[in-house]
């Protein structure tokens, strides 16, 4: 009887023991903080820091935010865009992507309208194309609407190719509007280049010698 009693005993602390080890761990994962301080030193203000704390900002998210914040995005833009994204449910990874919108010259409003639609990710550097060749962010959100509704539309390639063949931002726009794709934009800059082709043959002046 007392070796069973023992048994029951040594079960009993063995159990106790586990239980206290799994609760310890879970309150330290529960606890952990992650280390915002580096936001600090990147000069974000502290309400900013105190928001994104409350969105329970990973280490990695910290790291993107700053390549933001280095950027230009402003600190209400950042605290905006991780709203976006936790409404997703989902962790913000877009970082250098967005950093290349700022570079591209894409406005605040623009680049959390494009957020709104989840198209930084998979079409920031089209974003770009369009913006260095001299097209407005108003181009680039009458594309990105169409996309995030999955009607025809042009790509940024044929629309750079466009823009070499004098087309305007207000014909770009009416085009994009009546659901130009790159087919038809294909044969316009064809059209164009056919044009430009000369024509005819030019005669000699000269005269030849007897």
């Amino acid at each position: 009887m007392n070796t069973v009693r023992k048994m029951r005993s040594i079960n009993t602390l063995w159990l106790c023991g586990l239980l206290a080890a799994t609760v310890c761990l879970g309150g330290c994962q529960k606890f952990h903080k992650t280390n915002t301080q580096p936001l600090y030193q990147a000069g974000m203000w502290s309400d900013t820091i105190k928001q994104l704390k409350d969105l329970d900002v990973s280490e990695s998210e910290v790291n993107e935010l700053i390549k933001l914040h280095e950027a230009g995005l402003s600190d209400d833009a950042c605290v905006k865009l991780m709203h976006i994204v936790r409404d997703r449910k989902e962790m913000f990874t877009s970082g250098d992507s967005v950093a290349g919108l700022l570079r591209a010259g894409v406005s605040e409003k623009s680049i959390l309208e494009l957020a709104q639609l989840n198209l930084i990710g998979t079409w920031a550097l089209e974003v770009q194309g369009i913006r260095l060749s001299g097209y407005s962010d108003n181009v680039v959100l009458a594309i990105a609407h169409r996309r995030a509704q999955r009607l025809p539309t042009v790509s940024a390639t044929s629309l750079v190719e466009l823009k070499n063949t004098g087309v305007t931002e207000p014909q770009a726009l009416e085009l994009i509007a009546r659901g130009l794709t790159d087919e038809q934009a294909g044969q316009m800059i064809a059209s164009h280049q056919q044009k430009q082709k000369p024509t005819g043959f030019v005669r000699g002046s000269g005269r030849k010698s007897r």
